[in-house]
């Protein structure tokens, strides 16, 4: 009279220690059903014989336990699908194209921003995700070319015109652009912003390279980076120097061309670790930043005391957004930027 299916029911099932293990670790799967402690002489049943215990049991408590059931193994697919729809609500679209050989991605807002505002990242575009993605919810496109170990050089240039001429001749993105250098990334957009001052809006490194003597070289300078062989191999090679010093010598300086970016309101952004030792920032943004100063460049700031090259960013890239949209919106509609504003990367 006590069985059903030949098994106890769940009413005054002695499913013992581990019913009540589970009870007490997962209080969602065994809500509102009554478990006992098994009765003397009375065998001890394991989980998986409880679970099939309640697959035969006809009572309306063993049926709303596997409705429970059933609802509660579908929460990770929803949570999944949750989390997967608010990662893509914020780009209409992404698409994908090849220009002079070399793959193009763009991130393509539902509505794009009056002045068709957009961000070009030098390299790594997978990080500071929540960054471009906040860009992009704001109507910002975000584009990158995959020109990788060219190091900012002319052949890397020749790319970057033909996609601007995509971006902005074709597109109707905005003339003025603003640049995204992550690291060695910022061999990339101070390069572009050399060639063309009046063809930038923003010009952000976050512990971006600007001279390859310091990095992939590793040369001592004001202080000495960890440097990368194989890298310094490839760059040399793109660059037709034959040796160290001949590099030394003909390679760009960070400063080098850059007086008409301050002159036609370029804003520099530097977000740097104080301590990298990769890519250290008083050879590197830290001399911009000094040229920028001394010329009345607009100009804002973001170091982080006593961190290294990674991690990239801010925890919280709303100052980052806030400074560079800022910056690109047309002039008529915000009052003019600071010459030199600083920031700390606590906002």
């Amino acid at each position: 009279a006590r069985k059903e299916c030949g098994r106890w029911p769940v009413e005054t099932n002695p499913l013992g220690r581990e019913a009540r293990a589970l009870n007490r670790t997962d209080p969602i799967l065994f809500m509102n059903t009554k478990i006992h402690s098994p009765q003397a002489g009375q065998p001890r049943h394991t989980v998986d014989q409880a679970s099939r215990l309640t697959s035969c049991n006809t009572s309306p408590q063993a049926r709303r336990l596997r409705h429970i059931s059933w609802a509660y193994s579908l929460l990770p697919f929803i949570v999944s699908a949750l989390l997967a729809l608010c990662s893509s609500a914020s780009a209409s679209t992404v698409e994908e194209i090849s220009l002079a050989g070399k793959p193009v991605t763009i991130k393509v807002p539902d509505q794009p921003a009056p002045g068709n505002p957009w961000l070009w990242v030098g390299e790594f575009p997978g990080q500071l995700k929540a960054f471009q993605e906040g860009l992009v919810e704001k109507g910002w496109h975000v584009v990158h070319v995959g020109v990788g170990n060219q190091f900012g050089s002319l052949r890397a240039m020749e790319v970057w015109e033909k996609v601007y001429e995509e971006m902005h001749g074709k597109r109707g993105l905005s003339a003025k652009p603003a640049l995204l250098g992550i690291s060695r990334g910022g061999l990339y957009v101070t390069a572009w912003t050399r060639l063309h001052p009046d063809r930038a809006s923003v010009l952000y490194l976050d512990n971006g390279v600007c001279d390859i003597r310091s990095w992939p070289a590793g040369f001592p300078l004001t202080k000495q980076g960890k440097g990368s062989p194989k890298d310094w191999k490839l760059c040399k090679a793109e660059f037709g120097y034959s040796s160290d010093a001949e590099a030394g010598e003909k390679a760009a300086k960070p400063c080098d061309g850059m007086l008409p970016a301050i002159q036609a309101g370029v804003l520099l952004i530097s977000c740097h670790g104080t301590a990298d030792s990769v890519v250290p920032y008083e050879d590197n943004a830290g001399l911009l930043v000094k040229m920028w100063q001394d010329n009345g460049g607009a100009l804002k700031l973001f170091p982080k005391e006593g961190a290294d090259h990674h991690p990239h960013g801010l925890r919280n890239p709303r100052p980052l957004i806030e400074a560079i949209t800022r910056n690109s919106i047309p002039p008529l509609a915000q009052p003019p930027c600071p010459t030199i504003r600083s920031g700390s990367p606590s906002e």
